[in-house]
């Protein structure tokens, strides 16, 4: 069976847990902001690309030991609305 393109860029020798496991910690580190909060569009851009290699490896580290990719983006996206909703805490306002 031919795989499409980005299938077979993707292709890898399935891993078992103990190799993720151990995988987790060469996940790399965050390199800190060179533009302020202030420059938004800056500083946004510059965050998704400092993490951008780090979510990829996430993502590969779940999918080699079972897990599809699309499962994982979707958690992914459900944590990190909850981590923000949490973040955000509850509303300080009484209403009055």
């Amino acid at each position: 069976m031919k795989l499409p393109a980005p299938d077979r860029e993707r292709a890898h020798v399935r891993l078992t847990s103990k190799d993720a496991m151990n995988m987790t910690t060469s996940v790399g580190a965050v390199p800190s902001p060179t533009h302020s909060a202030n420059e938004f569009l800056a500083h946004e851009t510059e965050c998704r690309s400092a993490l951008k290699p780090l979510l990829d490896g996430l993502i590969d580290m779940a999918e080699s030991v079972g897990w599809s990719r699309r499962t994982v983006a979707s958690t992914l996206i459900f944590l990190a609305a909850q981590h923000v909703s949490v973040s955000a805490g509850p509303s300080t306002s009484s209403g009055t």
